[in-house]
């Protein structure tokens, strides 16, 4: 199975997080809305970068992928974000004169089902013949499972126990955390302790096996601090502690 790329950009973002700003708030037991802007941001750029990862729209957005043909060999066209929700139009540049025509919804399919979902001729039909030219080809379509409610729980939270490659890229959110709030010039001098949160005295933590001292104070004390939260309150993936 080949993917047919091209050049691809949002057009229209989501209205809304798969988190909101209150669900936050209770994850985070604040109690206040001292932080909401810095909340708020959070949200936002853990959103964008799970989507990336996933190449998943959580809440309807619309996209646009341009290229410069159609594919040669009748192949599938697949568009990134899943899952393909509706496709609006497909509109090319004509070999005659240039001139930008709409392709019929008659003449192609969309499959929706697939992950991520494409584009082929209908039975019998193939590609129109299209100038080569950047951008000469435009798809625009809508990606997403609907409204931030419908988003289903096993994308957000995974059920069960994870695996050991699933592990390992849990134990990298210190350093993806340390990456997210690096955008926020403001909170610069938070990003030790960030990623030095799952460090542990003896040297077995991660993401960098730092050991006494060498951890920073701050990140010794929200370690301490969670573990103590753990005990109080359900988590999705319950404390593990070792002696």
């Amino acid at each position: 199975m080949s993917i047919y790329a091209g050049q691809w950009k949002l057009k229209t973002a989501a209205t809304a997080r798969p988190v909101s700003y209150a669900e936050a708030k209770q994850h985070l037991r604040i109690f206040h809305d001292d932080e909401k802007t810095l909340i708020e941001s959070l949200i936002k750029a853990a959103t964008n970068y799970c989507q990336d990862i996933q190449n998943r729209a959580y809440v309807t957005q619309t996209w646009e992928l341009t290229f410069d043909r159609f594919p040669a060999d009748g192949s599938p066209i697949y568009l990134p974000r899943a899952p393909l929700k509706t496709l609006n139009s497909i509109k090319y540049n004509d070999t005659a004169d240039g001139t930008q025509q709409t392709w019929s919804s008659a003449l192609w399919d969309s499959v929706t089902r697939a992950v991520p979902g494409y584009i082929v001729p209908a039975y019998g039909e193939s590609y129109p013949s299209a100038r080569l030219h950047p951008e000469s080809i435009i798809v625009d379509y809508d990606a997403g499972y609907g409204a931030s409610s419908a988003v289903p729980e096993e994308v957000i939270n995974k059920p069960g126990a994870l695996s050991d490659d699933e592990f390992e890229y849990i134990r990298e959110h210190p350093v993806v955390g340390e990456r997210i709030i690096s955008q926020l010039s403001f909170m610069a001098a938070s990003l030790p302790m960030i990623r030095g949160h799952h460090e542990r005295i003896d040297g077995r933590g991660y993401p960098d096996r730092l050991k006494g001292d060498e951890i920073p104070l701050g990140a010794r004390i929200i370690a301490v601090a969670d573990a103590f939260i753990e005990t109080l309150a359900e988590a999705p993936q319950p404390a593990v502690f070792s002696a």
